[in-house]
């Protein structure tokens, strides 16, 4: 970075309080798994020519090979272009980073404008290594710039710095130091969709239980259980809250109760999960037969290749087990476990076993119930 750069930044810190527009960064995941992008937001309409300005990113020192990285201007700012500094490696509060540099001196007469409180895109980082990009990443301003005294994120319109000096970053996790003097970041944060693990719909005399495991539950807002009479037309009947509880894994549990009042031979089931950004997913869909006796225990899927799930509805907790037997007889294996109250769940690895038909019988505390398991290869 120039002197003159270093000389209006100093200059431009100072009379910060002077101005009413700033501008802050944040951090999102890129158009693919190896990029990043960038994105501005200003407190109040800005509009002039962006002279100057600086982006700085770490990994974890750890990170080997140290990849390569381009920087590539959104459309609005395409005009500005940019340098990349040498990677350097710096500790900060504690740990080694590796720091990546982008600095840019625009000379030139093109306006931008940057509205008021909207979310701009500024940039995209695309690192040159295969596979996806660690959370670690984050866009960061070093204390005073670092050791090497350019390692700010900053922007200069007209030859006055514009960055917020007391919200240098935002979004999830950001630390915003206070002064250009502190440490300021914002970790790349990649929001999983929920992914279902899986749901059952099991009878229980006339009523459905219906049960689901999801994974990434953290971004979770709720469900919606839904249900149709001719596996087509879904119509919501309850909703259930996300658990909140910090857990990436959680459990839920519903009873669709008197499912005879509906009148038909079939129930279809599915979950649709909505996240607290508003995406949506759905669940496989899973009927019940409306007619047939109730079965407290089920096997999903079935035929099966290599595991099996033993699903299992129980009263009151206890000792079970689960015994496998070819049809003739003999025991081939035998699962101790232990039933919680309510559904659960059991999996079954069936794929050494030859093809064929076998008898699972599932014991518990007063109940012994047999299925017939098909092994297909």
């Amino acid at each position: 970075m120039n002197k003159y750069f270093l000389s209006l930044l100093i200059a431009s810190l100072i009379s910060l309080g002077a101005w009413s527009q700033y501008v802050s960064y944040t951090i999102k995941p890129g158009s693919n798994s190896s990029s990043a992008k960038v994105f501005i937001r200003a407190t109040g309409e800005i509009t002039g020519v962006i002279s100057q300005s600086l982006i700085t990113f770490t990994l974890p020192a750890s990170v080997t090979p140290i990849p390569s990285a381009n920087l590539t201007m959104a459309a609005p700012f395409a005009h500005m272009g940019h340098t990349a500094m040498p990677v350097t490696t710096e500790n900060i509060s504690g740990s080694n980073y590796l720091v990546f540099n982008f600095y840019n001196a625009y000379v030139g007469t093109i306006t931008n404008t940057l509205p008021a409180n909207t979310e701009l895109e500024f940039c995209e980082i695309q690192f040159g290594y295969p596979g996806n990009l660690p959370s670690e990443l984050r866009l960061v301003s070093l204390p005073d710039g670092g050791a090497n005294t350019i390692s700010y994120t900053v922007l200069e319109v007209g030859g006055t710095n514009r960055t917020s000096e007391t919200a240098i970053v935002y979004g999830n996790g950001a630390v915003s130091g206070g002064s250009f003097s502190a440490y300021s970041f914002v970790p790349l944060n990649i929001v999983l969709p929920v992914k279902f693990l899986s749901f059952f719909a099991l009878k229980n005399g006339n009523d459905a239980k219906l049960n689901w495991t999801v994974e990434s539950d953290e971004n979770n807002r709720h469900f919606e259980v839904e249900r149709s009479v001719d596996g087509r037309v879904f119509k919501s009947f309850a909703k259930v809250d996300a658990k909140g509880n910090g857990k990436s894994v959680n459990t839920y549990e519903l009873t669709d109760a008197n499912i005879s009042k509906l009148g038909v031979n079939l129930v279809y089931y599915r979950i649709k999960q909505t996240d607290k950004n508003g995406e949506l997913t759905y669940s496989n869909v899973k009927n019940l037969n409306n007619v047939k006796k109730s079965t407290p225990v089920q096997l999903f899927p079935n035929p099966v290749k290599a595991i099996t799930k033993v699903v299992v509805d129980v009263d009151a907790p206890g000792k079970g087990s689960i015994i496998i037997r070819d049809l003739s007889g003999k025991m081939v294996r035998q699962i101790n476990t232990q039933f919680i109250k309510g559904i659960n769940q059991q999996d079954l690895n069936v794929a050494e076993l030859a093809s064929g038909e076998y008898n699972i019988q599932v014991i518990g505390e007063g109940f012994s119930h047999q299925l017939k398991l098909t092994k297909i290869n």
